[in-house]
């Protein structure tokens, strides 16, 4: 089965909705799902994906 995840936070964002979609995403695919998602880039902080 396939699902899209369509939202302005997603993993790697640590707040707001973000870490729980990412959480989400994650265990649909250890169910056998093929997940994608549709999100903004990250914003939080100063627009960029921290290092690590």
């Amino acid at each position: 089965m396939r699902l899209l995840i369509y939202g302005i936070n997603y993993t790697p964002e640590l707040t707001g909705v973000g870490k729980y979609t990412g959480e989400m995403a994650h265990w649909f695919a250890s169910q056998g799902f093929e997940v994608r998602v549709v999100t903004a880039p990250p914003y939080y902080p100063a627009w960029k994906i921290g290092e690590g």
